[in-house]
């Protein structure tokens, strides 16, 4: 009879599993009505510098980018779309 419990593979040397952790690529901390997006990662970096140059248009206070409440949502979307995570809060 044919057990149901599948045997390891024995010509595998054991070896503890690994368990990924997800690094998030930005934080994002609120002052009210402004918000800033801080790049973590240099992928994150790399999206900002590509999708919000440093401009007129945008405008960064250190290496974060400042943004009106009224654009986050759209902008981490367009991150998240990209593959970014996003950190729950700093």
């Amino acid at each position: 009879m044919k057990s149901s419990i599948p045997q390891a593979d024995q010509s595998a040397p054991n070896q503890p599993e690994q368990f990924v952790e997800s690094t998030p690529d930005f934080a994002i901390s609120h002052h009210g009505t402004v918000s800033l997006l801080h790049p973590l990662t240099d992928l994150a970096n790399d999206w900002l510098r590509l999708h919000c140059p440093r401009d007129d248009q945008h405008q960064y206070l250190g290496n974060a980018l400042a943004i009106e409440h009224r654009f986050v949502s759209e902008i981490v979307k367009l991150a998240s779309a990209d593959g970014l995570l996003l950190a729950r809060r700093i």
